[in-house]
């Protein structure tokens, strides 16, 4: 998946390049219709930039929950899981 940034975005810079985030998701699970998680790696050359992550989406009728968790990828390992508790 790729996210752009507009160029009138001052504050925010991408993490491959400039004005853009370039990112692998995978879904790691999926509870219809209540809940999906997936697991989220960046790509940057920067090592500072790269990371990886864990997100859940809860859905209760028109709204969705995000829980995310984001660790640089030499972290990983002591990444928590995305909440589990959609309730």
């Amino acid at each position: 998946m790729l996210l752009y940034y507009p160029s009138s975005e001052k504050t925010c810079r991408g993490k491959t390049e400039d004005r853009e985030d370039r990112y692998i998701a995978r879904f790691v699970e999926l509870t219809p219709p209540r809940s999906t998680a997936e697991a989220i790696t960046f790509n940057s050359v920067d090592p500072e930039l790269s990371c990886s992550g864990s997100e859940r989406l809860c859905y209760a009728g028109r709204t969705v929950t995000v829980s995310l968790a984001i660790r640089p990828s030499w972290q990983i390992n002591a990444m928590p899981p995305p909440a589990s508790d959609c309730s």
